[in-house]
């Protein structure tokens, strides 16, 4: 999240190295075998190009997607069936969820996608609950998460 400072950020993040991801890619090569990690700009941005976040990516290697927002996957999955996994966050896995109403609001269009692991028209669709807040400064049933993925090498299959 950048509240209004995404050049800040970007440019603080460029400053220590990090490759900031925002429509374009970068390959991460280990072993002998290739992953190819693409970012899209925020959703809410408009700026968000999935065809030139994946340009060059050859069609038959791996691609994981970052995007902020949840509801981008919908239209990545749609636009190209290609994307293995599609990282999000965005929606604090609630933030304040209420006994048996649940979150009282969303941030986001696809209310089913809160937090955890998804299947999106063949993609992959992992949310992370994140650590911090927005608007108001509590949690309420709804864990921060730092997550680890481990990725392993093998063949592509449908679950």
């Amino acid at each position: 999240d950048f509240l209004g400072r995404d050049r800040i950020v970007t440019q603080q993040l460029e400053r220590i190295g990090a490759n900031v991801l925002r429509n374009r890619n970068v390959a991460i090569e280990r072993g002998g075998q290739r992953i190819w990690v693409a970012g899209v700009d925020d959703l809410r941005s408009r700026t968000a190009h999935l065809g030139q976040a994946l340009a060059a990516i050859p069609a038959d290697e791996v691609k994981i997607l970052l995007a902020h927002n949840p509801d981008f996957a919908a239209r990545a999955a749609r636009i190209e069936p290609g994307i293995d996994l599609m990282l999000a966050a965005h929606t604090h896995g609630g933030q304040v969820k209420l006994p048996i109403f649940g979150p009282p609001a969303l941030p986001h269009n696809h209310k089913e996608w809160l937090a955890g692991l998804y299947r999106v028209n063949g993609m992959w669709l992992y949310i992370n609950r994140g650590i911090g807040m927005s608007s108001i400064a509590h949690r309420l049933n709804a864990r921060p998460e730092v997550s680890v993925l481990i990725l392993r090498s093998g063949m592509r299959h449908e679950a």
